[in-house]
């Protein structure tokens, strides 16, 4: 059986020489059209979200999100929450994604820790200036005490998002499906759950989260579309 990471048909490399066997169409079909499904949705959620922050539209989830959350509050979930929050930060993400890169490059796998540099770094300075286009204020609420900056998207739950979203992916295509979906899911449920912990904290709204997760979708598979893109023109110059 062939490797995943020699094939050179994982999400990240060239397509092989020649049509695809019946087997791998139908195999890859499903999660080929899952995957665009849930990209197209993104797009949509999106858009109408961004289009009703320009808009200073209010969501009824926006006014019950944050005192829903904080009806949980007890010390244990606030040290849950904390400790999900402190993982979602920049300079944390950034040593995870710095550590994982080096043992990728260790290991000769240059193109996967510059995917996930790309990904990673790409989604902060995206966000960044999301933030500054939309300059959503933040919520206002008795229990906390939020940084002088803007909400929207969410930067936790976007770059936190976009991280599980890159290992995922590197995992995937070196590992095999099997265990790549176990490394993306675990991924996905802490980003999860780091979105969760900024609105039960009060520093974003619910759709402040919402909108840094589907941004952080689309952000990841442009560039997954580059990389393959790439990978496929350098195999024709090569023939």
């Amino acid at each position: 059986m062939t490797h995943p990471a020699s094939s050179g048909s994982g999400p990240l490399g060239a397509s092989p020489p020649g049509p695809p066997e019946p087997e791998e169409v139908r195999r890859a079909g499903p999660l080929l059209i899952a995957g665009s499904l849930a990209v197209v949705a993104c797009v949509l959620l999106l858009g109408i979200l961004a289009n009703a922050v320009r808009e200073q539209e209010t969501f009824w989830i926006d006014t019950v999100g944050n005192t829903f959350m904080h009806g949980f509050a007890s010390p244990a979930m606030d040290a849950v929450m904390g400790t999900a929050t402190f993982i979602g930060r920049n300079v944390v993400l950034l040593a995870l994604t710095t550590g994982i890169a080096i043992v990728l490059v260790a290991r000769r796998r240059h193109r996967e820790a510059l995917f996930l540099g790309v990904v990673v770094i790409g989604s902060m300075l995206l966000n960044s200036a999301l933030k500054l286009v939309f300059q959503r204020p933040r919520p206002v609420l008795p229990w906390a005490t939020v940084p002088a900056d803007y909400s929207f998207p969410s930067g936790h739950a976007m770059n936190s998002m976009a991280f599980a979203l890159g290992v995922g992916v590197i995992a995937w295509h070196l590992l095999g499906p099997r265990r790549g979906a176990v490394v993306l899911c675990a991924a996905v449920t802490v980003s999860a759950l780091i979105g969760l912990s900024r609105i039960y904290l009060g520093f974003h709204y619910v759709t402040d989260v919402v909108a840094g997760f589907a941004t952080a979708v689309v952000w990841v598979a442009i560039v997954i579309w580059a990389f393959r893109a790439a990978a496929r023109r350098r195999g024709n110059s090569r023939t």
